[in-house]
C-alpha cells in the first residue's frame, strides 16, 4: 500500500517517464490508497498507453 503520513497531500504519479520511451509504471504504489484495486486500475492505464503508442485499439 502507499505510504502517507497524517497531513501529507495525496501524491499521484503519471505512470510513465517522458525521458525513457516505452517505459510505463503500474502497481499498487502508483496512487493512494494503494492495494489491489489501484494495481488493477494502473495496469489497465499502462496497457492503454502501450496500445496508444503502437496505434492499436484498446478493447
Amino acid at each position: 500500500m502507499s505510504v502517507m503520513s497524517p497531513g501529507d497531500k495525496m501524491k499521484t504519479y503519471s505512470g510513465f517517464l517522458e525521458s525513457v520511451s516505452g517505459l510505463y509504471f503500474a502497481g499498487h504504489r502508483i496512487m493512494p490508497p494503494g492495494g489491489l484495486p489501484t494495481a488493477l486500475v494502473t495496469g489497465r492505464k499502462a496497457a492503454q498507453m502501450v496500445c496508444h503508442q503502437f496505434d492499436v485499439m484498446f478493447r
